[in-house]
């Protein structure tokens, strides 16, 4: 049977298809579910598939989506009716559900483990061992293990190398310190194709007998490859000094200076002589046209080139020696860049080997595996004795369906193509759906080639069952609104055909394949119409100073730089030491106050997304500041809260308590805690507090902790970690019962248990290097789990909204590099040529040198990889959206030339020339054309603002809501096809979880915290009288306490104050109350708080937590709300009466009426 392939854009029904596949499956054969094997990219994924199967058996089993069943029937064989269909989808989820661990929908790497779980004796692999998830914690151990070796006598090559490399980083002025050069080229080895390149290196002959013998081999062969590279290195740069030298002197001794030059250009002279060769592969404007021009001229200015003796110097002897110098750099430069870009990570690449071994030396010691292990260990089943272990899992899976193939690896696809293989060989089914401009995991292994041209990429084994007339694309989009898909297929096809065409890659071998990718990127919409799209540049306010990241540290006025110096410095908002920039955030906070309060939406349908961490912090933290609800991964990290962070100051305080430093930010973060803010001199003082011990009664640090801490050190010091945690917290009263933050720390230190993380330094080092003092990287910090349902924006990064999609998207800081010189890429790469080639396959770094070099190939494909991963990532972005997509970049930069018109070395240039280019069909006659260094701002707008989902298209947005959107911008280019909005999405309606809210805003905690509890009596209260049992059995719950008795009696009394709640609780004779009943439209649950129904008449009632000076948006979601409920009610055959809306204040009360 052929493979099927499904190419699958944005919003086009993906897990849709997987699904309906599945189902037709087991439908026809329901005991087949044990013979599916479907395969996800992550593990919510996993999780939405399978609810989707098993939701969907059970409305086909209750014939409930009559739509639907006759939808499948058409892909049934003929002698299927609905009532087979009805019949069988029961008995396929009844087999499902009493045997769900054979229900094989998984990521790839757990199902990787169980296989290798299943055959642990016949892999030879450790009986019982642990899966460590963090690989880098190994690499960090194998480094440490490594350079122990120092100093063995039976490694004596080994040490030489090591020192030679510490000595080397010396001599460059680097230091002394090689862990960090070892443990960021080690991670490498997680990747098994270059494990691969390690273990097959050729340095490793046969016929050496002992490992002496090999490493001595190994290190004597990396001693002449050095020799070699650091010998072109010196000639080249040698000739270049000399030479610099020579002219200088000539100038000097003829009486001329270097500023008689034109635009300085004799520097060049002055560069080489001192060492400095970066000019080579930059050289400046005049200089390259005076070479590439030979052009005499081009070293004196009009009014120099008058002086004979100058110019008679020029002619004959600068320039001569000029050209001469650039003739020998163009005809040695391919050497010297190849020789640098070898070295620069040699000294490394030498120790790779023994790292690998201390690796496995790990491992094997701690009883582990790493998840990178995965793939290595399949691929040697295949390529050894084992593959009977594959033979076994296919006879067991005879379909295979692989989600999100995109992102699969070449080392993983080398392990699935067999089972692949034999399901189709054996005339089963398998099915691979992804989609290119969606591949954003380069760098977890994800290779886009193979979806791109499976025939020629899938490999022996399954390329002969590809046929095209099995490769479908899914063209449309379900997602969005038809205005946001339409400009997104014309910015994708403008942006394509720029990048393709532009200058600086047309010498590019591989950039075409751009167009390839992104051939099937127009898609078709639904009848789902309207759509709001923006684009918008910031104006630079010339009172407003970039500022850093950093935590306000209590905000001490001026005092603040001497307590930061004792402060952690591990708050929720830590980030990159990155520029933020004010204006862009103004402009997202005014964009949600517009969205909330003039359009109704809620704040659970806006989504931020932001390239880096660092970002989504900065923002997250503005957002708070200005009283807005925010949900974001950095605001969820236990560094965030202060109890935590007085526990990691309490724990490193006892790992060295002769640090002052540590000292003194104990006592900091616990005098915040208690609220005691201390002075930068008392904190001094208390740092400077060396004549008496820390746990002297008598010190100043010991008369401000808590006793107990102070008498119990020695003992807590001798305690093991989650003990000494948990006393911790008993010693400082910290309140572990209602923390999340803290209760998520404790799960932490347990967690650091299992993955042999047990004694303190250890345990410290760890959480050091997940909470890096730049906050560059805070991917793998611990953070808390907050419920579903929670009506707060959501910050998020675009890969993490993968999948994701959202009513409103707003897109900040959309200027990224298109191509990222400055990251620290690391290139694996064959020469090719002698002597270059001795040493196989050479990690190098990524970077504009290494295009003049022999791995000229290797850089132009990384561009074209990098380009391909940023305009997929925006496309992710892009398409994230439903109704709504902001998009918000920096202030444009102010240029010179006419010539950066046209770069695209940004993001934001891109969006600049797609919407000026004359292809693009969405601007109006208003372009940006030349040089536009005198346009303060652009901002471009298509379609009209929307409403929220399932509202009334009808109702008038406040005309406010777009009037305002062109303000302050010089230059505009408008809407020229505005289209109505469309109300054709599901409602989601938030639920009433909002504890998370009290620890951002003590008003609003009242608000809710009092509120949520009279909302909670009025819940249960069936009529008046029963108050009291009410209030007892809430009691009895722990939902109240006796405290909140007389308060919640005196509400109570006073709502009960207005005549017509009173027929709410004692209706007239004839009418029934029913209270928070699931009312159910579309497969959505809608809850109202009491319905009153007598026959066919019904009356809403809802009550209504709300918090001081909430906007008038917020009371207009609430109405919106409850016509939504009375439209359900209308269809299922009711008359809606009346509608009312009770809200409950701090301390007062009212009710509004809905009209219906």
């Amino acid at each position: 049977m052929p493979l099927q392939i499904y190419k699958s854009s944005a919003g086009s029904g993906k897990t849709y298809t997987l699904t309906r596949e599945f189902i037709r499956l087991v439908v026809r054969a329901p005991y087949q579910y044990r013979q599916i094997l479907a395969i996800t990219f992550t593990n919510k994924a996993t999780a939405e598939m399978k609810n989707r199967i098993v939701s969907k058996l059970g409305q086909l089993a209750a014939n409930t989506d009559p739509k639907y069943a006759e939808a499948l029937l058409s892909l049934l064989p003929a002698s299927f009716t609905l009532q087979t269909v009805q019949q069988n989808a029961a008995k396929a989820l009844s087999l499902i559900l009493h045997n769900y661990g054979e229900f094989s929908v998984c990521t790839i790497d757990s199902f990787f483990q169980q296989l290798l779980r299943s055959f642990t004796r016949e892999l030879k692999l450790p009986y019982g061992y642990d899966l460590l998830l963090d690989s880098n914690l190994a690499i960090e151990q194998a480094a440490a293990l490594l350079l122990l070796e120092i100093g063995n006598n039976d490694k004596p090559n080994l040490t030489k190398w090591i020192v030679s490399f510490a000595l080397e980083k010396w001599k460059e002025d680097k230091g002394f310190r090689i862990t960090s050069d070892i443990e960021s080229l080690g991670k490498n080895l997680l990747d098994d194709i270059v494990w691969d390149y390690i273990t097959n290196n050729s340095n490793f002959e046969e016929g050496l007998e002992t490992e002496n013998e090999m490493q001595a081999h190994h290190f004597d062969k990396l001693k002449q490859f050095l020799n070699s590279l650091q010998k072109i290195r010196r000639n080249f740069e040698n000739e270049l000094i000399e030479k610099g030298k020579q002219v200088l002197k000539e100038i000097e001794e003829n009486g001329f200076t270097q500023k008689d030059f034109k635009n300085s250009s004799a520097n060049i002279f002055k560069y080489f002589s001192e060492g400095d060769f970066d000019k080579i592969a930059n050289p400046t404007n005049t200089l390259s046209a005076i070479f590439r021009d030979n052009n005499i001229e081009g070293w004196l200015s009009k009014e120099k080139s008058k002086d004979y003796k100058l110019a008679k110097f020029v002619r004959d002897f600068l320039h001569p020696e000029f050209m001469a110098m650039m003739n020998f750099i163009e005809v040695h430069k391919k050497n010297y860049f190849t020789a640098k870009a070898i070295l620069g990570n040699f000294y490394s690449y030498g120790l790779l080997n023994a790292l690998k071994e201390k690796i496995t030396q790990f491992r094997t010691e701690q009883n582990i595996m790493l998840l990178a292990d995965n793939s290595k260990l399949m691929r040697s089943v295949l390529q050894g004795e084992l593959a009977f272990i594959f033979e076994k899992a296919g006879l067991q899976y005879k379909h295979v369906f692989i989600d999100e193939f995109q992102d699969t690896s070449t080392s993983q696809w080398d392990s699935l193509a067999y089972l692949v293989q034999n399901a189709l060989s054996q005339n089963d089914e398998a099915l691979l759906v992804g989609d290119v401009k969606q591949s954003i995991y380069r760098w977890r292994g994800g290779n886009f080639n193979l979806l791109l041209a499976p025939a020629k990429h899938l490999g022996e084994k399954v390329s002969p069952f590809v046929e095209e007339k099995n490769i479908k694309n899914l063209t449309t989009n379900y997602r969005s609104g038809q205005n946001i898909i339409a400009f997104n297929n014309a910015f994708f096809t403008t942006a394509t055909k720029l990048i393709c065409s532009h200058s600086d890659w047309q010498e590019n071998l591989f950039i075409k394949e751009i167009k390839t990718a992104y051939e099937d990127v127009k898609q078709e919409a639904t009848d789902n119409k309207g759509g709001y799209i923006t684009f918008e540049t910031v104006t630079k306010n010339a009172d407003s100073k970039p500022t850093e990241d950093t935590e306000s540290k209590n905000e001490i006025s001026n005092e603040n730089a001497e307590i930061n110096k004792y402060d952690s410095a591990e708050s929720w908002g830590s980030a990159e030491s990155e520029v933020a920039i004010p204006e862009i955030e103004k402009a997202v906070i005014n964009r949600i106050e517009k969205l909330i309060e003039k359009q109704g939406y809620q704040y659970a349908d806006i989504a931020i997304l932001v390239r880096k961490n660092a970002h989504g912090a900065q923002i997250a933290k503005s957002l708070t500041n200005a009283k807005i609800p925010v949900i974001s991964s950095e605001a969820l990290f236990l560094t965030g809260s202060p109890t935590v962070r007085l526990t990691i100051s309490v724990l490193k305080y006892l790992n060295a308590p002769l640090e002052s430093i540590y000292r003194t930010q104990l006592l900091y973060q616990y005098l915040q805690y208690i609220n005691e803010l201390p002075s930068p001199e008392f904190l001094h003082l208390v740092y400077t507090d060396f004549n008496l011990q820390a746990n002297d009664p008598k010190s100043i640090f010991a008369t401000k902790l808590p006793p107990s801490f102070i008498q119990n050190q020695q003992f807590l010091a001798r305690q093991p970690l989650y003990e000494l945690v948990e006393n911790i917290t008993a010693y400082f009263e910290l309140d572990t019962s209602n923390d999340p933050y803290l209760r998520r720390f404790l799960d932490f230190v347990l967690e650091c248990l299992t993955n042999k993380i047990s004694r303190l330094p250890a345990f410290l080092a760890y959480w050091e290097r997940l909470h890096p003092a730049t906050g560059s990287n805070l991917t793998n910090a611990p953070s808390v789990i907050l419920p579903e349902g929670l009506n707060a924006v959501q910050i998020l990064t675009i890969h993490k909204s993968k999948g994701l999609e959202f009513p409103v998207v707003i897109l900040p800081y959309a200027d990224w590099d298109t191509i990222e010189l400055k990251k620290n890429t690391i290139i694996w790469a064959d020469a090719n040529i002698d002597p270059y080639n001795k040493m196989g396959t050479l990690p190098l770094k990524f970077g504009k040198e290494l295009g003049d070099s022999h791995f000229e190939t290797n850089y132009q494909n990384e561009i074209y990889q990098q380009i391909v991963d940023n305009l997929n990532i925006l496309y992710v972005a892009l398409t994230r959206a439903e109704r709504e997509l902001h998009i918000i970049s920096k202030p444009l930069k102010k240029s010179k030339t006419s010539k950066d018109t046209a770069s695209l070395k940004t993001i934001q240039d891109l969006f600049v020339q797609v919407l000026n280019h004359p292809d693009f069909e969405y601007s109006d006659s208003k372009k940006i054309t030349g040089d536009y260094a005198a346009i303060e701002s652009i901002f471009f707008a298509y379609g009209e603002p929307t409403l929220p989902p399932n509202l009334n298209p009808d109702e008038k947005i406040s005309e406010q809501a777009d009037n305002t959107e062109n303000d302050n911008h010089t230059n505009k280019i408008l809407p020229t096809h505005p289209a109505k909005s469309s109300a054709t999405h599901k409602i989601k309606l938030a639920s009433n979880a909002q504890q998370f809210f009290m620890l951002l805003d003590p008003n609003r905690a009242q608000a809710v915290s009092m509120g949520q509890k009279v909302h909670q009596v009025l819940e249960n209260l069936q009529s008046p009288e029963r108050l009291q049992k009410v209030l007892r059995q809430l009691k009895a719950q722990g939902h109240i306490t006796q405290a909140d008795e007389a308060p919640l009696n005196k509400r109570i009394e006073q709502i009960f104050n207005f005549k017509e709640v009173i027929n709410w609780f004692n209706p007239p004779q004839g009418w029934e109350i029913i209270t928070e009943q699931a009312l159910i439209d579309k497969g959505q649950q809608y809850r109202p708080d009491r319905v009153l129904i007598n026959e066919n008449r019904a009356v809403i009632i809802d009550f209504k937590t709300i918090a001081p000076n909430a906007p008038d948006g917020i009371r207009k979601n609430h109405h919106w709300q409850v016509k939504n409920y009375a439209r359900i009610l209308t269809k299922m055959g009711y008359t809606v009466v009346l509608a009312k809306l009770l809200y409950i204040g701090i301390d007062n009360a009212w009710i509004e009426e809905v009209n219906i």
